[in-house]
């Protein structure tokens, strides 16, 4: 993992880190170790850095330690109260029991390789010596100093919502991520093992945390590159830029890129007033979101099912709450159809009945589904059958690919689509980029094409 840039996102409840180092100086000029990196990140980008600035290579503790006092929140502050109505949200739904800051503090410790910090204008290494792992970082995190460089929006205001600071962090964290695989393919084989090598072995060395925290960090990186793919290849007059300049908004933009394509929004829903007894936990109004919502689902149904329900996400409305002494989270959604919502409806009833001992309550009203889950249990989540962020990964790169080989946008999404339907959950939950690759998925993906052809 990568985490970079100073937003921590999850995705139920806003959690924006800022460093807070005071304002730091530039060095004078690179460092002439890594003039190079520096170099292949200006050719990626069309463009020079506007200014250097320090790159600190450190051990593992110097590491651990300075990452952990970035972007873990103080006691009292603003942020540490969003981080514990993040816990709340988890806990109702069932999807962690561990103490969140405990679980961050491992994230941050062990599972960050590398950050750039604005505030001190620092990038921040683990490992004392240039090593092919180590570059292939660097130019993740110079990349990051080139957007902090050369901003392309507005940013953020403080009303941003869940999606809005998802749709900036895929789009800022897939632009990097495409730089430095396009770096990796500059290496030579001994170089591109190298980097392998490192990677399972900073994975085997990880603590294990709860899957959603997981997916919720790795999202960003996996779902991000081919979002900018889709995008910059399906509507040249956006491209790349185009797409840094006006990030999605929602998660569904990010969980099927082909509704950024189509400018496909949320439809506004109205919250439910809480009940008499109900006290709500501090903290702003949220979107959950079609990827929580489908990480939610897939810890306890089938993988298919719960990527079939979010895929049909319209809109909703998000609160957590105490009532007597349960934590409970609540939420309205609709999906972009009829259709879907009954869809989702019966998706909720599925987890419903697949958490038995959880407080949780789902009625169906004209234009959604009223949804209440109070301190779900966690035993059993389905998510150790695989990895969850594979399915709309596998579609997304899928579309890509399509795309960039000449498929129309709409043609790679349907075929996309239904290579996702067609493979069996096991195979989705184990694919990675290079399963695309195989004769068969190849064959069942030129069969999908043929079809959507003629029907789209």
């Amino acid at each position: 993992m990568r985490f970079a840039l100073v937003i921590a996102l999850l995705c139920t409840s806003v959690v924006v880190i800022v460093v807070k180092w005071p304002e730091g100086r530039f060095p004078d000029k690179w460092d002439a170790r890594i003039a190079p990196l520096v170099a292949f990140v200006e050719q990626q980008k069309h463009g020079k850095f506007i200014r250097p600035v320090h790159v600190d290579l450190l051990s593992d503790g110097d590491f651990r330690k300075q990452a952990r006092n970035a972007f873990l929140p103080e006691r009292g502050s603003h942020e540490q109260e969003e981080l514990e109505r993040t816990a709340a949200v988890f806990q109702a739904l069932g999807l962690m029991r561990e103490d969140l800051q405990s679980q961050l503090r491992i994230l941050y410790g062990e599972g960050l390789v590398g950050y750039y910090a604005p505030r001190d204008n620092r990038v921040r290494l683990r490992g004392r010596f240039l090593t092919p792992g180590v570059r292939v970082t660097l130019v993740h995190e110079l990349t990051h100093v080139w957007q902090d460089q050369h901003p392309t929006g507005d940013g953020l205001d403080e009303d941003a919502t869940n999606g809005q600071i998802a749709g900036l962090t895929a789009v800022l964290e897939g632009d990097a991520t495409l730089v430095e695989r396009a770096y990796l393919g500059t290496l030579s084989e001994s170089e591109q093992q190298a980097v392998t090598d490192d990677d399972n072995s900073n994975r085997d060395a990880q603590p294990t945390v709860p899957a959603v925290l997981e997916s919720l960090f790795d999202s960003p990186y996996v779902l991000g590159p081919p979002l900018i793919e889709i995008v910059a290849t399906g509507k040249p007059e956006i491209g790349r830029d185009g797409v840094l300049r006006n990030p999605p908004r929602t998660h569904a933009q990010i969980f099927d890129p082909w509704r950024y394509l189509d400018d496909e929004g949320a439809s506004y829903i109205e919250p439910v007033a809480f009940e008499e007894n109900d006290v709500p936990i501090p903290g702003q109004r949220a979107d959950f979101g079609a990827l929580m919502l489908y990480l939610m689902l897939g810890q306890r149904i089938d993988a298919k099912q719960a990527f079939q329900a979010a895929d049909g996400w319209g809109g909703d409305t998000f609160e957590v709450f105490k009532r007597d002494e349960a934590t409970c989270a609540r939420m309205t959604l609709a999906g972009d159809t009829p259709a879907n919502t009954r869809a989702i409806e019966t998706a909720l009833e599925r987890w419903r009945r697949a958490v038995p001992a959880a407080t949780a309550k789902i009625s169906a009203y004209s234009e959604g589904v009223h949804f209440e889950s109070c301190d779900a249990p966690t035993a059993d989540p389905r998510s150790s059958d695989g990895d969850l962020l594979a399915l709309p990964a596998l579609r997304s790169t899928a579309g890509a690919e399509l795309i960039v080989d000449g498929t129309a946008p709409a043609v790679a999404r349907c075929a996309a689509t239904g290579l996702v339907r067609s493979l069996p959950t096991p195979t989705l939950l184990g694919s990675t980029r290079a399963t695309l690759h195989s004769p068969s998925i190849q064959r069942t993906l030129r069969q999908l094409v043929t079809s959507c052809s003629r029907t789209t």
